[in-house]
């Protein structure tokens, strides 16, 4: 806009200047009534017609191109800044889905292992509890099936998890059963503290890969 209005007062002035160089004439009568005319001041310069527009012809082409070029410079900076948002704002969201993520995850794991080592506990006391044991063992089931959902099975670091988690799961099914049956010197519990560990291990290896994706997205 101001590239413009600078060429609309060049115009303005050219034509002001133009109208100050008329010459003045001077016309006078002879007594055989012969008109003559006389300039006076300066002499008439003739020009061509062509050479004279020139000046103005180029003006115009200028502005009009200097008008185009900034109208097109300023449509890809605003285009480029829209992108530039855009991928800000999906990466913010990706990075803050992930978040939840391994938060839903990181108490999933705790919670089954948790409710595992409970329920071991239990079988192995003088006087079961039933309902204890019933409460405990619809605890595990519910965070053994969320973990199920929240892993993808085809990826390596989330089958290694699921893998170990099967197995503590086994376990224990094990010892309700050693429970059932009252035998109770078939309680594995070194094997069974080993499991534990490994569900422990392998989703803390998990939830350092993913926090590290999260890394990468500069957050």
């Amino acid at each position: 806009m101001t590239v413009f209005l600078l060429f609309v007062g060049s115009v303005v002035i050219a034509q002001v200047d133009s109208a100050a160089h008329i010459p003045n004439y001077h016309i006078s009568r002879s007594p055989s009534d012969t008109v003559n005319v006389r300039v006076i001041g300066q002499e008439i310069e003739k020009q061509p017609v062509g050479l004279s527009m020139m000046p103005w012809v180029t003006a115009i082409i200028v502005g009009i191109i200097t008008v185009g070029v900034n109208i097109y410079i300023s449509r890809s900076n605003r285009d480029t800044t829209l992108a530039v948002a855009r991928a800000q704002l999906n990466g913010t969201l990706n990075a803050t889905n992930r978040q939840q993520w391994i938060n839903q995850t990181r108490d999933a794991i705790s919670d089954f292992v948790t409710q595992c080592r409970l329920i071991n506990i239990e079988f192995q006391e003088p006087v079961n509890d039933r309902e204890n044991q019933k409460e405990l063992n619809e605890k595990i089931a519910l965070s053994r099936n969320k973990l199920k959902l929240l892993l993808a099975e085809h990826l390596d670091e989330h089958s290694m998890l699921l893998s170990a988690m099967e197995e503590l799961a086994g376990m224990v099914d094990v010892h309700m059963l050693n429970n059932r049956s009252n035998i109770k010197d078939q309680y594995n519990n070194v094997d069974f503290m080993r499991k534990c560990e490994t569900v422990i291990a392998r989703g803390r290896m998990l939830l350092y890969y993913e926090w590290g994706k999260i890394q990468t997205m500069g957050l």
